[in-house]
């Protein structure tokens, strides 16, 4: 049994909404900045239509997936404006689902996904150097907001973080492969 509650947000546009690395880095900078302060991420990914994430609710008592979304459409309606066009806000807070996260293992294999996605979307030919995601800040260590320890201990340390990713690596498909050679 999980002594925290953990909940999976995504955020899913119509339209290439974080195309330019300006929005995406205007975006980050928002969540960190006022998100964090009331949830810590666990882990990210951001490509040009979809933001995806894993939270840590606090105890299992305090704090409900509903309860989650609501805060997050408020915080992020006020705290968008001037960045995003009123439209765009709309479309963020409106494409926003939050879903309670059960088990480690569940944590363990939508983090792979999250990281995964920049490569197996075409953006990127490595997911491992994606600007845009956390697995570079956890599989090196380096400062940053995000829960590095409580990820790592999903997968039993950092060490095997790492080799979880570098393990299953080998079973995306680049769409820069060739598939005649």
């Amino acid at each position: 049994m999980l002594s925290n509650t953990f909940f999976h947000v995504t955020i899913r546009t119509n339209s290439n909404l974080f195309d330019t690395k300006a929005t995406r880095y205007a975006f980050l900078n928002i969540w960190r900045s006022y998100i964090h302060g009331k949830f810590q991420t666990c882990t990210f990914t951001l490509v040009t239509d979809r933001f995806e994430c894993i939270l840590v609710g606090g105890n299992s008592k305090d704090i409900n997936h509903l309860q989650v979304r609501s805060l997050l459409v408020s915080i992020l309606s006020e705290k968008c404006l001037g960045v995003f066009e009123e439209a765009q806000i709309n479309e963020i807070t409106q494409s926003l689902i939050v879903e309670p996260l059960y088990s480690e293992k569940e944590m363990i294999y939508k983090s792979f996904d999250m990281h995964t996605m920049p490569q197996r979307l075409g953006i990127t030919t490595d997911y491992r150097s994606y600007p845009f995601s956390s697995y570079r800040a956890l599989s090196n260590g380096s400062a940053s907001a995000l829960a590095k320890q409580t990820v790592w201990n999903w997968f039993g340390g950092k060490y095997r973080f790492t080799a979880f990713h570098q393990a299953y690596a080998g079973w995306l498909k680049s769409p820069y492969y060739d598939i005649a050679s």
